[in-house]
């Protein structure tokens, strides 16, 4: 589940030949401030995805933070829960902002 949580963050919309629409679209905010409202919209921009894209999961949270050593980087936490089993799970990605 973790990995396919991955490949829905990693995944451009446009890259898929016959699913053109999937993907998170993260790289839209790669030249992008990293402000309180950047990381608010990358939130929005995961939850989003993951429910489109992975109904196998429920996200419980989505944790979008500034790294304190590079202010560039931002650590990208989503928490869920498996519908089919209630069992908890964490996928972590970590993205740099103004390339």
């Amino acid at each position: 589940m973790r990995e396919s949580i991955r490949i829905i963050l990693l995944t451009e919309p446009g890259e898929r030949v016959m699913r053109e629409d999937f993907g998170c679209g993260l790289r839209k905010f790669l030249f992008e401030p990293n402000t309180v409202t950047t990381r608010q919209l990358i939130r929005e921009r995961v939850l989003r995805a993951i429910a489109l894209w992975e109904p196998r999961v429920k996200v419980d949270d989505v944790a979008v933070e500034a790294d304190p050593t590079n202010p560039r980087l931002i650590g990208i936490n989503i928490f869920f829960r498996l519908v089919a089993t209630q069992m908890m799970g964490r996928v972590g990605v970590t993205l740099q902002l103004e390339g």
